[in-house]
């Protein structure tokens, strides 16, 4: 079976479809593939994930892919044991298809997927006719594990968004598709600015463990305020390794990530209407409000007040 007929006998898609077609891919409806196939063998789509995990593809297949990242956090697991993330403007480049679910650990990712289908007939008069040598690329990945992380320019980083953020809004043509599609896989094999091997070291099982239960307590516990020092002493490690492992499995720093939280938090409480501001504040680790509603405004661009006038009830 190739990727093409498995994307449409799982997901049922009809062959007249439009050119970037909307996906459920998990169960609660929340996360969603905008797919399309702008060649027969050559898949693509826009990644808009809202889960810490979605179903996987049961099936192998003979392929490269193409996985970058706009925003989140994606876990590749190694064939070593260990595990890397591809976040924020990182690119995945593999050889074999990701055995288990794809995890997230920020529960949210986005960016764009391209998947080269060896299998298909179709796919083997692409080198010739545009200079893309895939078969190359596949060994040499295949020889570094099945995984390759690159960090590439940034005229790359810009294109590449773009067309993800073109099919999330499905307001592009196949053409369209097609043209960007060549222009980055072209640039990506011709030029070697975009296969600069990114920075970082993976995560062995324990310290994943660690960041991933830090991320967990302090989610549960966005009343408190926590100290990366005290973290560390809880968990035996120094503060700079459990900053570096945190940075790693979630794709920011710390405090970051608990701004995130405590942010996003405070505006599905401000918009049920049912607490006031200040004990929003406190349920979200600030004892002053007025700390909190500057905090806020930075955040969203308005203060607490006038998002819940917007989006009360909502």
């Amino acid at each position: 079976m190739t990727i093409s007929q498995y994307m449409k006998n799982t997901y049922q898609l009809s062959s007249d479809a439009s050119p970037a077609i909307k996906i459920p891919c998990a169960e609660d409806r929340k996360s969603f593939l905008y797919f399309s196939e702008p060649y027969k063998g050559v898949c693509c789509w826009a990644n808009d994930i809202h889960s810490s995990t979605i179903p996987a593809i049961s099936e192998d297949f003979h392929c490269i892919s193409f996985n970058f990242c706009t925003a989140g956090s994606c876990e590749v697991s190694l064939n070593n044991g260990n595990f890397v993330y591809v976040t924020k403007e990182l690119l995945c480049i593999a050889t074999d298809t990701a055995k288990g679910s794809p995890r997230y650990p920020t529960s949210s990712y986005s960016g764009l997927e391209i998947i080269i289908d060896f299998s298909e007939q179709e796919t083997r008069g692409l080198p010739a006719l545009f200079g893309l040598d895939f078969a190359a690329l596949a060994e040499a990945v295949t020889r570094e594990g099945g995984r390759r992380m690159v960090s590439p320019c940034e005229d790359w980083k810009q294109k590449a968004a773009n067309l993800a953020a073109r099919l999330s809004a499905q307001n592009i043509s196949i053409e369209e598709i097609r043209f960007f599609l060549l222009e980055l896989l072209f640039h990506l094999l011709h030029n070697p600015a975009n296969m600069q091997e990114a920075a970082g070291t993976p995560l062995t099982k324990g310290q994943r463990k660690i960041a991933s239960e830090v991320g967990q307590l302090v989610s549960e516990n966005l009343e408190k305020r926590f100290t990366v020092e005290e973290l560390s002493a809880k968990y035996r490690v120094s503060p700079s390794s459990l900053k570096k492992y945190f940075t790693q499995l979630y794709g920011m720093p710390f405090s970051e990530y608990l701004r995130q939280l405590r942010m996003e938090h405070a505006a599905k409480l401000i918009a049920t209407d049912a607490l006031s501001i200040g004990e929003i504040a406190e349920r979200t680790g600030y004892q002053n409000q007025s700390k909190f509603g500057s905090a806020f405004k930075i955040y969203f661009g308005i203060p607490p007040l006038e998002y819940r006038r917007l989006h009360a009830g909502k």
